[in-house]
C-alpha cells in the first residue's frame, strides 16, 4: 500500500513529471479527422494514474519551459488527507523563475481590449 511507502520512507509527497512526454507533432491528417494513438496517450498520462486510481491528493505545478519552448510541470502526490501539503509546496514554488509563457502565447482576454 502507498500509505506504507510514505510511512516507511518518511515521505510527505512524491514528485513526478506532470506528463510523461512532450506532445508529439500533430500529423497533418489529424487536422481534419483527428487522431487516436493509444500508445502515445498512455505514455503521456503514465504519471497521472497513481494519484487518480488511489484517490491521493495531487497538484500540478508549473516548472518552466522545455528546450522547444513548451510549458512543463511537475506534480506532487501527497498522502491521503494531506491536501495542505500539496497547496503549501505549490505556493512555495510560485516564483517568477518557474512561471513561463510560451513564445507564441496570445492572451485572448487582453487581445479583445
Amino acid at each position: 500500500h502507498l500509505d506504507g511507502i510514505f510511512r516507511e520512507h518518511g515521505l510527505s509527497g512524491i514528485f513526478t513529471p506532470t506528463v510523461g512526454l512532450l506532445p508529439p507533432p500533430m500529423p497533418s491528417s489529424a487536422a481534419v479527422t483527428g487522431e487516436s494513438n493509444t500508445t502515445v496517450v498512455c505514455a503521456t498520462l503514465r504519471y497521472m494514474f497513481l494519484a487518480n486510481v488511489c484517490g491521493l491528493p495531487c497538484i500540478s505545478i508549473p516548472a518552466g519551459l522545455s528546450l522547444g519552448g513548451l510549458p512543463v510541470g511537475v506534480q506532487l502526490i501527497a498522502k491521503h488527507w494531506d491536501e495542505h501539503v500539496c497547496l503549501r509546496v505549490a505556493n512555495a514554488m510560485d516564483v517568477p523563475r518557474f512561471r513561463s509563457v510560451p513564445p507564441d502565447f496570445v492572451d485572448l482576454l487582453e487581445a479583445e481590449s
